[in-house]
């Protein structure tokens, strides 16, 4: 008999964690297999969280799903709109959106990140603007990057859109945090956390998990969970999926 029967199919949301790039079978793939139920993937690897509630904004819209499990990326990553030729494009993106992409329809949404913003923009904008691209950067880490409104504001109102469109969609909904998140002192940060149902979203992170379960040290997994010391590979997804998410979820029986 499956453990939950009422589950045919869930709608997995995540960053590079929940993406088939670095492993065969990231955590969508275990939880499903555990929930005995069909599954979608929705990744953006090196992306904001936005660009995570644009996609599932727009799959809603195109079909049903049981339940929808949304995972956040690193709060320091943020998605911003910007023009993009194609033409220019390096980044051998050519899957449907949904899977890897960073266009959704008719719009290309950027992923600002501290590591590799200049890396990044010349992947995907190319040309000769190398100078361009390190003036922007430069700008960028005086004036955003460590912004409270843009990190941990904007984050909180991400949370409170997946919930409120999966609400409209009556579409149950579980979010969990990949990395953990910075409490901050701001009326403007406690109205949105005030509005949060905060029982559908799974205390503690994937990042403590790992390094309370010696799996990881200092946030660098050992090489028996992934292959390049960040992302886990089947092993760990697999036990990740089974002994910190499923037993957090508190799915109905």
């Amino acid at each position: 008999m499956k453990p939950h029967p009422s589950y045919n199919k869930i709608l997995c949301v995540g960053c590079s964690h929940a993406s088939s790039i670095f492993a065969s079978k990231p955590w969508p793939y275990w939880l499903a297999n555990e929930l005995e139920c069909e599954y979608d993937v929705l990744a953006s690897p090196g992306a904001g969280i936005q660009i995570g509630v644009d996609k599932l904004a727009l799959k809603l819209s195109q079909e049903k799903y049981d339940l929808v499990v949304f995972q956040t990326p690193h709060e320091l990553r943020l998605s911003i709109g910007m023009n993009h030729d194609p033409s220019y494009d390096k980044s051998n993106e050519n899957q449907p959106w949904e899977i890897n992409g960073n266009k959704i329809g008719e719009h290309f949404i950027m992923g600002l990140n501290p590591s590799n913003n200049v890396h990044a923009m010349n992947k995907f904008f190319g040309g000769n603007n190398l100078k361009l691209y390190k003036h922007f950067d430069r700008w960028y880490m005086q004036y955003v990057a460590d912004n409270s409104y843009e990190i941990n504001v904007k984050f909180l109102q991400s949370l409170w859109m997946v919930q409120s469109l999966c609400d409209q969609y009556h579409t149950p909904s579980k979010i969990f945090y990949w990395h953990g998140i910075t409490e901050i002192k701001s009326e403007l940060y406690n109205s949105w956390k005030r509005i949060l149902r905060h029982e559908d979203i799974i205390e503690g992170n994937v990042v403590d998990y790992l390094n309370i379960n010696s799996m990881a040290n200092n946030g660098a997994v050992h090489e028996e969970y992934s292959d390049d010391k960040y992302h886990l590979n089947d092993t760990g997804s697999s036990s990740m999926v089974k002994e910190y998410l499923l037993p957090k979820l508190q799915l109905s029986q």
